[in-house]
C-alpha cells in the first residue's frame, strides 16, 4: 500500500512537471509570434493627397486684370440701338465706326451656332483703354443681323493655328468682357493683343511676347 502511494505520487509530480514544461513552451511560442496588430502597424499608410497648387493671380492686360475665362453656350454682347429692346441692325457684312459715348448701345443675349462654343474672358480693374471713347467697329454678323460691338484691338488663335477676330465686346451693366465663337472642340486657345500673348485654359497667364503675329490657317 506505501508502494502504492508511492507510485501515485511520483505519477502526479511528474505530470505536473510536464504540464508546466509544455505551458512555459507554448507561452515562449506565443510571445515570439508577433500579434495581428504588431503586422496591421507595419503596413505602409497611404501617402496625404497633395495640396492643391492655387491658380496663378490675374495678368495685368491693356483692357484690366484678365480675371475669369469660360466656356458657354450663351453670352451678353452689346449691339447699336434706339433705345431698350429696339435694336439697329443692318444686312450681314454691314460696319460702322463710331464712338461708343456718342451712340446709344444696348446689351442681349446671344447663343452660339451648333458646334460651337464662347470662349468669354472677364476682366476687372481698371485697365488702359477709355471704351467710350475708342473709335470702335459695329458689325452686323449675328443671327438678329444686328450692329454689334467689335474689338478690333486683339484677337484669338488656337492650337492649330486658326484664327479668330471678331471678339464681342461688353463693357456696360457689369464687368467688361470679351467673348470669342469658336468650335467646341478648340483647344490651345491663346489671346493675343499687339505683341502680348495670354494662356487662357486652364488658368489665364501671360506667356512670351510674340515679336511678329503668328500665320492663321484659318479667319473669322
Amino acid at each position: 500500500m506505501a508502494r502504492r502511494s508511492i507510485f501515485l505520487i511520483s505519477g502526479m509530480v511528474l505530470c505536473t512537471a510536464l504540464f508546466e514544461g509544455f505551458f512555459s513552451m507554448g507561452c515562449k511560442k506565443a510571445e515570439n509570434q508577433p500579434s495581428s496588430t504588431a503586422v496591421q502597424s507595419d503596413v505602409a499608410k497611404p501617402a496625404p493627397p497633395a495640396t492643391p497648387v492655387p491658380p496663378p493671380p490675374p495678368p495685368k492686360t491693356p483692357m484690366g486684370e484678365l480675371t475669369g475665362v469660360a466656356r458657354s453656350d450663351k453670352t451678353t454682347i452689346e449691339a447699336m440701338c434706339v433705345e431698350k429692346g429696339k435694336y439697329l441692325s443692318a444686312k450681314p457684312g454691314t460696319e460702322v465706326f463710331t464712338i461708343p459715348s456718342m451712340s446709344t448701345i444696348c446689351g442681349f443675349d446671344e447663343n452660339a451656332a451648333p458646334g460651337k462654343t464662347f470662349l468669354v474672358l472677364q476682366f476687372g480693374g481698371k485697365g488702359q483703354r477709355n471704351f467710350d471713347e475708342d473709335l470702335t467697329k459695329f458689325v452686323s454678323l449675328t443671327q438678329g443681323k444686328y450692329l454689334v460691338r467689335l474689338d478690333e484691338h486683339s484677337w484669338l488663335s488656337d492650337a492649330s493655328g486658326a484664327k479668330f477676330k471678331s471678339g464681342l465686346l461688353k463693357t456696360h451693366k457689369g464687368p467688361t468682357t470679351l467673348s470669342f465663337e469658336v468650335p467646341s472642340n478648340a483647344a490651345g486657345l491663346v489671346w493675343h493683343y499687339g505683341k502680348k500673348q495670354y494662356q487662357l485654359e486652364p488658368h489665364p497667364v501671360e506667356i512670351a511676347d510674340a515679336a511678329t503675329s503668328p500665320s492663321s490657317k484659318s479667319e473669322k
